[in-house]
């Protein structure tokens, strides 16, 4: 499974605008991906639900992949959290570490 760590930085003040952008842009990405493509992601999101808190409520669309973001979270069920990797394996889905939190990728 491909894991990688991020080094984001902060937007500061500019924040709010920033996640408005970010969740604009999500919705401009969300069309290119065909009904059954979302649909996965929306279970998968559900899936890693079962396993850490903090889970965003939906997937994150981009031009190339789709996002699933744990934010600050925790484990919830460690059996869970290695049955999600063992996925992630399967499926080619990245696991991305950053200073906010895990991040699952989606690729198209």
């Amino acid at each position: 499974m491909a894991t990688k760590e991020l080094e984001t930085k902060s937007a500061g003040s500019y924040a709010w605008a920033a996640a408005k952008n970010a969740y604009q842009y999500s919705d401009e990405c969300r069309v290119i991906y065909t009904p059954a493509q979302r649909a996965r992601a929306e279970s998968f999101r559900d899936i890693v639900d079962l396993a850490y808190t903090n889970v965003l409520k939906e997937p994150t669309y981009r031009k190339k992949f789709i996002t699933v973001k744990v934010d600050r979270g925790q484990v919830r069920d460690r059996r869970m959290a290695k049955e999600i990797d063992l996925i992630c394996k399967e499926r080619g889905y990245e696991k991305v570490h950053t200073a906010q939190g895990i991040i699952f990728r989606i690729t198209k």
